[in-house]
């Protein structure tokens, strides 16, 4: 399997897709009034090269499994929501305990990683102080939220400041 560099193409011919491609108001407005059918007309050529770790180093097929770049997940947005106070709380101490930022950071946790961070006594400066991160108001939110959720199923949390 070689590398071949991707690009955009229109479906019934070769013509590429112009990277800087500028519409009229008309045309934006019947392109965001149904995206899908817009995007229906081009195609892009995939390589077969994937971003897992195997193709890192090596051109040969994926072994198996290989997780979908592409699925559903499950987010807890702790912020201008009805998110109880108590979760809000527990998802700034993990906010400052992993050094995250404002606006477009998440964090990435499954029900496991966040009793390990509440088993092993992790403590952060919050508010003043030294503080334990007890993480099971937002463990108990995320099942409340999500009951058919497994322990190792990741939740995607966001905060922002």
């Amino acid at each position: 399997m070689e590398y071949v560099e991707q690009k955009l193409t229109y479906k019934d011919d070769e013509t590429e897709f112009p990277e800087n491609e500028r519409f009229d108001q008309e045309t934006k407005d019947r392109i965001f009034d149904d995206p899908r059918a817009y995007m229906d007309q081009y195609v892009f050529e995939k390589s077969g090269i994937t971003s897992s770790f195997h193709h890192k180093w090596n051109t040969t097929p994926n072994p198996e499994p290989v997780e979908p770049g592409a699925r559903m997940q499950r987010v807890i947005d702790a912020q201008w929501t009805d998110c109880p106070k108590e979760v809000e709380d527990v998802v700034r101490k993990l906010w400052r305990f992993n050094g995250l930022g404002n606006d477009n950071y998440f964090l990435k946790e499954s029900i496991f990683s966040l009793l390990e961070v509440w088993s092993s006594g992790y403590r952060v400066h919050y508010d003043g102080a030294d503080r334990d991160i007890d993480t099971r108001p937002l463990i108990a939110y995320i099942l409340e939220s999500f009951p058919d959720i497994e322990p190792e199923d990741e939740v995607w949390i966001h905060w922002w400041w």
